[in-house]
């Protein structure tokens, strides 16, 4: 699939391409500004020019809740998206309201916990696979939300190992039946561990 480019950009500039997701949209004019957890750079807010217009291609690729590979440049206003492709986009892969909540919430967490363009592949690794599994899997979706909250405040350094969740972070992109199972046991001590480190980080 062809990288579809808009905008005019100084080919001086490195183009850096990366599995994206994007968590947030805000419309400016013909422009749009994002907020957008890649799998190389973090978490970064980047400008695609003139993506509002009637004509343009990458309204798929860049609405929230997608999953889409993305080239930017960074110059001296900011990261600024030059082209992307769109793979899926998790809200609109499912009608369940249960699910389209949960992902609200995850979406919400990523944006206030993570601070600065801090690289983790990790993240990047538990929120594709569990957001895969969220959409696709026929299991609880509230057991899956517990194991994607509990590995993300894990490797941002809010939850700490213990017997009960060691096993929870040896593998962040399990999401296996055994895996959501063993979650389904030690639920109510993990649900309490990520109270716990929801409250440390004020949210």
């Amino acid at each position: 699939m062809r990288l579809v480019k808009f905008g005019s950009f100084n080919t001086m500039h490195h183009i850096y391409t990366t599995p994206s997701i994007i968590l947030h949209r805000e419309p400016l004019d013909m422009s749009a500004s994002y907020i957008v957890l890649t799998r190389d750079l973090g978490l970064i807010r980047a400008r695609a020019q003139g993506v509002r217009g009637a004509k343009s291609r990458l309204k798929g690729a860049l609405q929230e809740f997608s999953f889409s590979t993305v080239a930017y440049v960074h110059g001296k206003a900011g990261w600024k998206i030059t082209t992307a492709i769109p793979e899926r986009n998790f809200f609109t892969d499912t009608n369940d309201t249960q699910k389209r909540k949960i992902l609200a919430h995850i979406f919400g967490v990523l944006i206030r916990l993570i601070v600065g363009e801090e690289k983790s592949p990790l993240i990047f690794s538990v929120i594709e696979k569990g957001f895969t599994e969220l959409v696709e899997g026929g299991g609880d979706p509230s057991v899956v939300e517990v194991l994607i909250l509990a590995r993300l405040l894990h490797l941002l350094g809010y939850l700490a190992k213990n017997e009960h969740t060691t096993l929870l972070f040896e593998d962040y992109a399990d999401f296996s039946p055994s895996m959501l199972s063993l979650t389904t046991t030690h639920r109510v001590l993990i649900v309490r561990a990520i109270n716990k480190g929801l409250k440390e980080s004020q949210l």
